[in-house]
């Protein structure tokens, strides 16, 4: 696989300030000075500092002298959400417009990311009303996302973070994902544009053409604020004021739908990272075949559909997009709402929600059991096998072996467990966790962790001459490498033949009240 520094260009950027100054209480609305290189080249040493305006938002948050003081914000995770082109954090369409990208807002999502305890970063890009607006400003992709990056550094975010993007800026979702991989958890993808030319921005060569006569002929730049601005608002695509019009074209001239491609890899490739992809069937934008297509590209997903607006189809949708992260193990779940149209984080603002927070807690169940796995060596990734130092005690023995398990749960690499419960395989004598290579598959289908023990002495874990194989050694050993791995409830013993009895005493053994 091509490294990702190999073909991604990190731009530098610094804090200029590490205080922000609240410019809107009731929006909660903050503005912090950013300092980027736009053109991602740290040779060339071109640095652009301007105002950005950002919308803060993290339940329980008490702000001192209408300042932020860069809290760590939620246990769960942070969600930085990119608008699309024309757009902000917020909307300004008057409720009778439905055809308006100022919906490209977060405040349907908001209230119910406060609600589940989710801190929300909602960007402001430069130039598109809110943020300051700088005349070198090119709105390509690498200053955009320069631009995120460097609002990230002087906001302290470092981890647990879902970018989440609409149109447009799922692009830029997509790319800040890839570029961040240490710092990302999830991406959300809403009415992604795709991966090729799209109704919405078709004859491409037009808005290029606008784009070009408005760098070459600055004289222009006066007829075509004015005649933009008319046009949008003409047509329902609200904009407040020709600036912003023109700033809407050249990021729509800058879009990269082919160069999506490799970041789109990285993360399916990336274990770590979550992936929910919702788009519309009725969206007067994006052809669903396209949509279709770049969902396809999520070879390994959990697909569903929705086929009507009613309440209780999305509910059940909701239900197996939950069980989808937390129960089987999926890393991406891909939706199509067949009668909605380019606005899904207004309509369906409940699914998304509800995404983000099982993507969040999905990821939390995975880093509370690395916490456990930093010291123990994968021996086997196909067969999912482990190998720890296992210290146990013994009657007045003290015994310390390498012990070698193995360690399943559907499609984790992790491994994060399930909810459902924890399969303890127990074997013969002989045996080893292999005796059970035909029943884990289905325990994992059903969503079930599987722990493979192999006793000392059986071939895999280490063997000692001071080992005496009683029930009460076996019974010990067992109940060590539960301790060790943190396993504390919903244990299922499972035993074949010389390992039933073992199985059957340790249920005894770890009854809950016992």
């Amino acid at each position: 696989m091509t490294s990702a520094s190999s073909w991604i260009v990190s731009p530098t950027f610094a804090p200029a300030r590490p205080l922000s100054t609240c410019k809107d209480k009731e929006q909660m609305l903050f503005s912090t000075q950013v300092e980027f290189d736009p053109s991602g080249d740290e040779k060339i040493g071109k640095r652009v500092s301007l105002e950005a305006v950002y919308q803060y938002v993290v339940i329980g948050l008490i702000i001192i002298d209408f300042r932020d003081t860069m809290p760590s914000g939620s246990a769960l995770g942070t969600v930085i959400a990119t608008h699309g082109s024309p757009g902000s954090h917020k909307s300004n369409a008057h409720p009778c417009i439905v055809v308006v990208f100022h919906l490209e807002d977060w405040k349907y999502i908001t209230p119910r990311l406060q609600q589940a305890g989710v801190r929300l970063i909602g960007v402001n890009y430069p130039g598109f009303g809110i943020s300051e607006d700088l005349p070198d400003l090119t709105h390509e992709n690498i200053e955009r996302n320069a631009f995120v990056e460097a609002l990230m550094e002087n906001l302290g975010l470092n981890e647990n973070i879902i970018f989440m993007g609409h149109s447009r800026g799922s692009e830029n979702a997509l790319k800040l994902s890839a570029r961040n991989p240490s710092k990302t958890v999830g991406t959300v993808l809403l009415n992604s544009p795709g991966l090729r030319i799209h109704r919405g921005i078709r004859p491409f060569s037009i808005i290029e053409f606008l784009s070009n006569t408005y760098e070459r002929y600055p004289s222009l730049r006066g007829i075509l604020h004015y005649i933009m601005h008319k046009y949008y608002n003409r047509i329902g695509l609200r904009t407040s004021s020709g600036r912003v019009a023109m700033n809407s074209i050249k990021t729509m001239a800058n879009i990269s739908l082919h160069g999506q491609g490799p970041y789109q890899k990285l993360i399916i490739e990336n274990e770590h990272i979550r992936v929910m992809f919702a788009y519309a069937g009725n969206d007067f934008l994006i052809e669903d075949a396209i949509s279709r297509e770049f969902s396809s590209e999520f070879t390994k997903r959990t697909h569903l559909i929705c086929k009507t607006s009613a309440a209780d189809e999305e509910a059940a949708a909701s239900k197996e997009m939950r069980k989808a992260f937390l129960t089987d193990g999926q890393r991406t779940v891909t939706c199509e709402f067949v009668p909605d149209g380019h606005f899904l984080q207004k309509f369906r603002a409940a699914f998304i929600a509800d995404a983000i927070v099982a993507m969040l807690q999905a990821t939390k169940n995975d880093r509370n059991i690395w916490i456990v796995l930093m010291s123990i060596d994968l021996l086997d990734p196909d067969d999912r096998t482990y190998r720890t130092p296992l210290g146990f005690t013994c009657g007045d023995r003290e015994l310390t072996l390498d012990t070698v398990f193995q360690w399943k749960v559907k499609q984790d690499t992790a491994p994060s467990g399930s909810p459902l419960a924890t399969v303890i395989t127990v074997h013969g004598s002989p045996g080893s966790h292999k005796d059970f290579k035909y029943i884990t598959p289905h325990l994992e289908q059903a969503g079930l962790r599987v722990i493979g023990i192999n006793y000392p002495g059986f071939g895999l874990t280490q063997d000692s001459d001071d080992l005496q194989h009683t029930n009460e050694e076996r019974t010990a050993f067992v109940e060590a490498l539960i301790g060790r791995l943190d396993l504390t409830q919903r244990l299922i013993f499972l035993g074949h033949s010389r390992g039933s009895e073992n199985a059957l005493a340790l249920a005894v053994r770890n009854t809950v009240g016992d």
